[in-house]
């Protein structure tokens, strides 16, 4: 599956307001509704074999977000 395309934004362009990504890997589960924050979503990847898919941000995501949907914050981190 290619990268999806979030919110009829181009993901090869998006970015937050202030130009930065965050990227959270989805250990548990992969994309579906319910199972992520949607506020400041741009658009996911394909995960890697750690990860069912990765979710890039156009906000950093709260503690009690990551704990409450088990995402893993990959910003600054080689995702291989």
């Amino acid at each position: 599956m290619a990268s999806g395309l979030i919110a009829g934004r181009e993901d090869t362009t998006a970015r937050g307001d202030n130009g930065m990504e965050y990227r959270y890997g989805m250990r548990l589960r992969g994309f579906s509704p319910g199972c992520q924050p949607m506020k400041g979503l741009l658009r996911r990847e394909d995960g890697d074999k750690r990860y069912y898919d990765i979710l890039i941000y156009e906000r950093p995501l709260t503690n009690k977000e990551l704990r409450d949907y088990e995402l893993d914050d990959l910003s600054g981190k080689e995702n291989t």
